[in-house]
């Protein structure tokens, strides 16, 4: 919006996607992120399951707090990420919305 971009990489965006190479990408989100919001999960598989879980495991790499969504249907891998460490995201109230369009 303001005319700039960055566009971080460590692979040549010329190159074919692989899984392993977007299992690196995440770390580098990771880091660059001020905090990351899983709002959905499998349980031990795919890589947001890989990502959030290098984040808080106990070698956990740590860059972000992680949190996981805590409205409506959660499954189970959510749950194990909260298990893990990943914190509930703090649900807005139904009236603070109403509350700034008063204003």
């Amino acid at each position: 919006m303001d005319g700039r971009l960055v566009l971080v990489s460590s692979f040549d965006p010329a190159v074919r996607f692989r899984g392993w190479r977007a299992m690196e990408r995440n770390k580098q989100i990771y880091a660059l992120a001020d905090a990351a919001l899983v709002v959905n999960s499998d349980y031990g598989q795919g890589g947001t399951w890989a990502g959030a879980t290098q984040q808080l495991g106990d070698r956990g790499l740590g860059y972000v707090p992680v949190y996981v969504r805590s409205n409506g249907e959660r499954g189970r891998g959510l749950e194990e990420l909260a298990a893990r460490g990943a914190r509930r995201w703090p649900e807005p109230r139904p009236d603070a919305a109403r509350k700034r369009r008063e204003r």
